[in-house]
């Protein structure tokens, strides 16, 4: 079914699909109101989304486009997915209960100024580098070209893992020098340029749902330093900007953005009414679950040949002869094709697992450390992404697990060295008495 055919049998049943929206809204709410920390949480609007999603699934059924197996097949991997979540929460009860510690760690100011201009600098180049490399996508997009042409490139996927890596890790490190520092005007013009630099980069990206990126980013800071988000009085007007943004995103693909808008909320499920009616999943090609979900890093480390279509683009070339767009690949589907109809339950299950033990881990990050902050982040942005797109989210999770550590560790290196050679008596004093303290003071960790 494309998108022509279900809006058709949506104008037809309209009242009875809000009835399910509604429905299934409030039950998505009540089953994640113990993880959802308010409103700005970055979980929140993709949990309003899949209830959305899983309307359009059961609205498929009542309306005859899909079978009582495939829908069983549906509720079953959501409920592991669920139960995964839950079971994590449950093991990291204590965890999740603790208050908000008395004392914020802190970190020395020197050690964090220095990451925060190693950063920036690698920031920097490899932004510049990109952009000579592959253009902005932006342009491409008001072109009317395909602005993720470039998206199935090694070098793009590269520098873009790394590039998205960094615009988690800036704005926490910035927010915390801001907020725990006392910076001179010239060290605030360098928070400043880094934090527009960000942003810069997602203007250049074309993503409508950047902004809202950034604005997850300054939730976790505030929900990992601080008892009372010192964001909530700027939430509001930071969302209103981003909804703006992202309306003016959308006006280069439809004039009338409002009406784009309201079809982009009704098709939140277009995975499903593209993919189960007439069981169209089933001319997808499948491949190797491990090659499928893992795809992106095989490709880009050429253990593989060639990176694989993503399946949200072979979704929309079921009906569509456009090579470069496609619906979220939701974990249920992605699943089905890639583990088979019993395997899907496992990796829902799996995929649930994940998103608890990143909420989980968020909690326990309250008060700690700025690089711990920085890696709760990575974690928060890409867990929010888990049920709405899982294969992306795993991309989000390798980025943390490989690119930060690897960052850190040359940063320690070269923090290291520096100490050394502006400190070099350090090593001689450390065999004295009483000179530990100005050992530790040379050390970056």
């Amino acid at each position: 079914m494309n998108n022509e055919e279900f809006i058709n049998l949506l104008t037809h049943d309209l009242i009875f699909f809000i009835t399910l929206v509604t429905i299934f809204t409030a039950l998505y709410l009540l089953i994640f109101s113990r993880i959802l920390f308010s409103v700005f949480d970055p979980l929140f609007l993709p949990t309003i989304f899949s209830a959305i999603a899983t309307s359009t699934t059961f609205f498929l059924f009542f309306t005859s486009q899909i079978d009582f197996i495939l829908l069983m097949h549906f509720a079953g991997t959501q409920i592991a997915f669920l139960i995964g979540t839950t079971a994590t929460f449950i093991l990291f009860r204590q965890s999740i209960r603790t208050p908000f510690p008395e004392t914020v760690a802190t970190e020395r100011p020197q050690r964090v100024w220095f990451f925060f201009y190693f950063f920036l600098i690698i920031f920097s180049g490899f932004l510049i580098l990109n952009y000579y490399l592959h253009g902005i996508p932006a342009l491409a997009s008001i072109q009317n070209e395909s602005r993720l042409a470039s998206y199935g490139l090694t070098s793009f996927s590269n520098l873009k893992r790394i590039l998205d890596t960094l615009s988690t890790i800036l704005p926490v490190l910035s927010l915390y020098l801001i907020f725990f520092q006392r910076p001179s005007l010239i060290r605030k013009i360098a928070l400043l340029f880094g934090l527009l630099l960000v942003l810069l980069y997602g203007a250049g990206l074309g993503s409508k749902a950047f902004l809202f990126h950034f604005i997850s980013v300054a939730f976790a800071f505030g929900y990992i330093f601080f008892k009372e988000n010192p964001f909530s009085k700027l939430t509001f007007p930071l969302l209103i900007v981003a909804v703006i943004a992202a309306f003016a995103v959308i006006s280069t693909y439809d004039a009338n953005f409002v009406n784009y808008f309201l079809y982009r909320l009704a098709i939140s499920g277009d995975t499903f009414y593209m993919t189960y009616p007439n069981n169209r999943f089933s001319e997808i090609e499948s491949i190797n679950w491990f090659v499928a979900t893992f795809n992106g890093l095989l490709a880009n480390l050429k253990i593989i040949d060639e990176r694989m279509t993503p399946l949200g683009f072979s979704i929309y070339q079921l009906y569509y002869q456009i090579a470069d767009i496609g619906p979220n690949p939701r974990h249920n589907v992605f699943g089905l094709i890639h583990y088979g109809f019993i395997g899907a339950f496992f990796y829902s299950f799996f995929i649930g697992l994940l998103l608890g033990v990143s909420r989980a881990y968020l909690t326990r990050s309250r008060g700690k450390g700025v690089f711990r902050a920085s890696f709760s982040a990575l974690l928060l942005t890409a867990s929010s992404q888990l049920e709405t797109d899982s294969s992306l989210a795993i991309s989000g999770y390798l980025n943390a697990l490989l690119i930060l550590p690897f960052s850190l560790l040359i940063g320690s290196a070269l923090y290291l060295l520096l100490s050394i050679a502006t400190q070099p008596n350090a090593i001689t004093k450390s065999n004295r008495s009483g000179a530990s303290k100005n050992l530790r003071l040379a050390r970056p960790w």
